[in-house]
C-alpha cells in the first residue's frame, strides 16, 4: 500500500481506514497523509482545537522543507478562516506563501524537477491558490473576480488525469458557486453543484454529496420552485442523517424550516428552525456562520409571529456570535434584526434609529444582495410612514426611487417572492400617484409570476389586491381628479397594512461560505 491507496480510500469515504495506511508511508508520504488526515479532521469536527495540535506538530517536521511547510501553513490558514479567525487565517497564509517563495529561489522553474516533484509541486500550488481565494471571498464583491480567477487556476490543475485525489475539484466547484450566487449568476451556480455532485455520486462517496444538494436546494428556493427545493433538501438532509454529518444536518434542517417560511407554514418552520438549533447547541458546532444562520431565521420567524420579546431574545443571542462570526454578512443581518425589531416601537425617535441602521445596512457592499434588498424594502416603509405624517412629496419620490432600485435588485437576486412582492409594492406606489392603468399592469404581472410558481400564499395576496383596487377604481379617479392630499391617498390606500404584510419576506440560511 501507498500514497495512491490512501487517496483512493479517501475519495471513496472510507477515511478511517485511509489513516490506519499512513503507518505504512514513509517519508515525505507520510508527511503528507499526516497533513491530509489533521485537513479531514479539522473539516469534520469543526472543532479548531482537535486540529491544532497536529498541525503544529506537522509545522515542526516540516521546517527545513518549503514544499511541505508551505502545504502545512496552507492547511492550517483554510481551517482558521472556516473558524471565522480571519485575521490569524491572514497570518498563516503569509507564512504559507513566504515558504512558497523559499521553494521558488531554490527551484525557479518547474521544468528543473522531477516529474514526480513538479507533479507534487504543482498540486501543493493549487491548494495555496484555493485557499488564497477562499480567504480573499471574505472582502466582499470586489475581489470576486480575483477569487474566480485563482479557483479556476486551481481546478485546471485539480482536473489534470494525475492529480491524486478527485474531492479538491469537488471543493472547488463548490466555492465557486457560492460565488457565482452571491454575484446572482444562477444557472453557472446550479452547474458548479451539479459537477461536484456528479463527483461524489461517481466516487461512491456520500459525504460531499450533502453540500451541493442542500445548496441546490436553496438555489431552487430562490428561485420560487419551492418542490423542487424541498426535494434537494431533504435528499441531502437524508444522507447527512444516515452518516451523522451533523453540519449537512443542521443546514438541512434550517433549509427546509426556510422553504416552510416561505409558505407561510409558520409552525413547521419554526419546528425545523428549534431542531437545528437544538442539533447545533448538543453537537457544540463551532461554525459559527451556520448558528448565527439558524438564529437569524429564528428572529425572522418570531417577528412574523409578531412575538417582539421572542425576537429579542434570538437577536441578544445573534449578537453574542457576531463578536465570533466576523462575517461581514452576518453583521449586517444582525443590524437589520435589530432595526426591524425598533421598528415595531411605536415612539419615533426608535424608529429613527431603525432608519439609520437600514440605511447603513443597504449603504453596506459587503452585505450579501438578499440582506441589502430586506434592508431597503424597510426603509421604504419607514419612509411612506414620513410621507403620510408630513405630506412630503420630496419624500414620495425618495421612496418610488428606492422601489426602482428594488426592482433592479431582485432581477438580479431573482428571489420570487421578493420579485412579487416588490411588484405589488410598485402597483400600491403607482395608485398613490393616480396612475391606475400602471397598478393593475403591475398586479397582473405579480399574479401570473405567482400562479407560474405555484406561491399559493402570494396568489391569494395578489388576487385580494387586485380585486380592491378593481372595485375602488371610481373612488380612486375622484381622489385624483379633486387632487386628494397625500395622506388621504396614502389613508386610502393601507398602504401601512400592505406593507406590514409585503415585507414578511423569507431569509435562505445559508452558509455563503464552503
Amino acid at each position: 500500500m501507498g500514497l495512491k491507496t490512501f487517496y483512493r480510500l479517501i475519495d471513496h469515504g472510507k477515511s478511517q481506514e485511509a489513516f490506519l495506511t499512513i503507518e505504512t508511508l514513509q517519508g515525505e508520504d507520510m508527511l503528507e497523509g499526516e497533513l491530509i488526515r489533521a485537513l479531514l479532521i479539522g473539516q469534520a469536527s469543526g472543532d479548531y482545537e482537535q486540529f491544532k495540535p497536529l498541525i503544529e506538530q506537522i509545522i515542526i517536521k516540516t521546517q527545513k522543507n518549503p514544499l511541505y511547510h508551505s502545504f502545512a501553513r496552507t492547511t492550517k490558514a483554510y481551517i482558521l478562516e472556516s473558524q471565522a479567525k480571519h485575521e490569524e487565517a491572514l497570518e498563516e497564509l503569509e507564512l504559507a506563501q513566504k515558504a512558497w517563495d523559499e521553494l521558488e529561489l531554490i527551484y525557479p522553474s518547474l521544468e528543473e524537477l522531477s516529474k514526480d516533484r513538479k507533479i507534487k509541486t504543482q498540486y501543493f500550488q493549487a491548494w495555496l491558490w484555493t485557499v488564497k481565494a477562499y480567504l480573499h471571498f471574505s472582502r466582499g464583491y470586489e475581489a470576486f473576480p480575483l477569487v474566480l480567477q485563482l479557483y479556476s487556476q486551481s481546478l485546471d490543475v485539480a482536473l489534470k488525469p494525475w492529480f491524486p485525489t478527485k474531492l479538491l475539484a469537488l471543493l472547488l466547484y463548490n466555492d465557486m458557486s457560492v460565488v457565482y450566487e452571491r454575484l446572482g449568476e444562477w444557472s453557472q451556480a446550479i452547474d458548479c453543484h451539479n459537477k461536484a455532485l456528479a463527483i461524489g455520486r461517481n466516487l461512491g462517496n456520500r459525504n460531499p454529496q450533502v453540500y451541493p444538494l442542500i445548496k441546490l436546494g436553496n438555489i431552487y428556493h430562490i428561485q420560487g420552485d419551492l418542490n423542487l427545493a424541498l426535494k434537494y433538501m431533504q435528499e441531502g438532509l437524508e444522507i447527512a442523517q444516515k452518516i451523522n454529518a451533523v453540519l449537512g444536518i443542521t443546514r438541512g434542517l434550517t433549509g427546509i424550516g426556510s422553504i416552510y417560511h416561505s409558505k407561510g407554514e409558520f409552525e413547521k418552520a419554526l419546528d425545523y428552525y428549534s431542531q437545528s438549533l437544538a442539533v447545533a447547541r448538543e453537537m457544540q458546532i463551532i461554525v459559527f456562520s451556520d448558528l448565527s444562520a439558524i438564529l437569524w431565521n429564528l428572529c425572522l420567524l418570531h417577528l412574523d409571529l409578531n412575538k417582539i420579546d421572542q425576537a429579542r431574545k434570538y437577536l441578544a443571542q445573534l449578537q453574542t456570535q457576531i463578536q465570533i462570526d466576523k462575517s461581514p454578512d452576518i453583521r449586517s443581518k444582525y443590524l437589520l434584526a435589530k432595526a426591524l425589531i425598533l421598528k415595531t416601537s411605536k415612539r419615533f425617535k426608535e424608529k429613527a434609529q431603525a432608519q439609520d441602521l437600514l440605511k447603513e445596512v443597504f449603504e453596506d457592499n459587503s452585505a450579501s444582495q438578499r440582506t441589502r434588498f430586506l434592508a431597503m424594502l424597510h426603509l421604504c416603509d419607514l419612509l411612506l410612514q414620513e410621507v403620510k405624517t408630513f405630506e412630503d412629496e420630496a419624500l414620495l419620490q425618495e421612496v418610488l426611487t428606492l422601489s426602482k432600485k428594488l426592482i433592479k435588485l431582485t432581477h438580479t437576486w431573482q428571489f420570487t417572492p421578493d420579485l412579487i412582492k416588490t411588484l405589488v409594492l410598485q402597483a400600491k406606489l403607482a395608485t398613490i400617484e393616480g396612475d391606475i392603468n400602471s397598478a393593475l399592469e403591475l398586479l397582473e404581472q405579480a399574479h401570473e409570476i405567482a400562479e407560474e410558481k405555484k406561491l399559493i400564499n402570494l396568489i391569494n395576496q395578489v388576487k385580494s389586491e387586485q380585486l380592491t383596487l378593481k372595485k375602488e377604481l371610481n373612488k380612486w379617479q375622484a381622489l385624483v381628479d379633486r387632487n386628494a392630499s397625500l395622506q388621504e391617498r396614502i389613508a386610502f390606500i393601507e398602504i401601512k397594512e400592505y406593507l406590514r404584510e409585503a415585507i414578511k419576506i423569507r431569509d435562505l440560511t445559508q452558509n455563503t461560505r464552503p
